[in-house]
């Protein structure tokens, strides 16, 4: 289905196609509460969205007919009473502009510290993806075009998506499993876990450990780089070229048990190892033991 700025959608609470739902406020101390369930229609979409002080989940799923979206909403104030007056007059607004669902909160001014909201969008088709939230948890899965994630204060979950996949935070762990295409990770302060990465993968975290499995069909190259932690990477049947290991208060380990690799220098804080012609891959940290294990 083909959108057009003629598509656009404002929800205020009661425009989403196919209707929408508004759960009761509730007060928490000066702050107030509450649900907000639509749909629009359109079943391959990608989707823009953006939260503060709350958690972005979004998913493909199969099985869904519409694109739904439900927003728990929460609109802070100086009193109770103001909290759930600003409550009311708080909203989700979304626009479908060329494919692409845009999905916002917006809230009265002036704005307070607690404004923000939890946004969890399904549709039945999942295209590229922009996230942006503060102060909370992104999570993607089954996405067939770019995934960009960034967040402050939340962990980053991504799954089973085949283009390119870029995350960023400043406090949080980022995971990504199942994903076809290359990688770019970066947290401030959390840990990096890759399972079955079948391409490149470029992780960095200032305080933290990385993980990296690569799928047997996994070519590479990696690029990984830690402060202060471990880094280890598993390394499958395909994956080429050479792999240089440094730290500086810590060892390196390499496990090879099927001698497929070429040692080309092996010390207790550096390593280079090479398995046939590809690119070069890095791997260092400043505190930590750098660990490559070869299948």
């Amino acid at each position: 289905m083909r959108f057009t700025q003629r598509n656009l959608i404002l929800v205020c609470f009661f425009a989403f196609v196919g209707g929408c739902g508004i759960d009761s406020p509730a007060e928490k101390g000066r702050s107030a509460e509450k649900v907000v369930r639509g749909n629009l229609e359109g079943t391959s979409v990608s989707v823009d969205v953006q939260s503060t002080n709350g958690s972005i989940w979004v998913r493909a799923d199969p099985q869904a007919k519409r694109v739904s979206i439900e927003a728990i909403i929460q609109a802070g104030g100086t009193t109770a009473s103001e909290g759930k007056k600003r409550l009311a007059g708080s909203s989700l607004v979304s626009k479908v502009i060329d494919g692409t669902v845009q999905v916002r909160l917006k809230f009265p001014e002036p704005s307070f510290d607690s404004d923000g909201g939890r946004i969890t969008i399904i549709v039945p088709e999942l295209r590229a993806v922009d996230a942006t939230s503060t102060h909370g948890r992104v999570t993607i899965s089954n996405a067939n075009g770019k995934v960009d994630i960034a967040t402050t204060n939340g962990a980053v979950d991504v799954a089973s998506c085949t283009e390119h996949v870029k995350a960023y935070t400043t406090n949080g762990k980022i995971t990504v499993r199942d994903c076809l295409a290359d990688m770019s990770l970066k947290t401030l302060e959390g840990d990096v876990l890759v399972r079955q990465a079948i391409k490149a993968v470029t992780a960095v975290t200032k305080n933290g450990s990385i993980e990296v499995y690569c799928a047997d069909q996994g070519a590479g190259p990696v690029n990984l780089e830690s402060s202060n932690a471990d880094i280890k990477l598993e390394c499958g049947q395909s994956f080429k070229g050479s792999i240089r290991m440094k730290t500086v208060d810590g060892k390196v380990k390499i496990i090879d048990p099927e001698k497929r690799a070429k040692m080309v220098k092996s010390e207790s804080a550096t390593g280079v190892v090479v398995m046939g012609e590809g690119d070069q891959s890095k791997i260092t940290t400043t505190n930590g033991t750098v660990q490559v294990v070869i299948r």
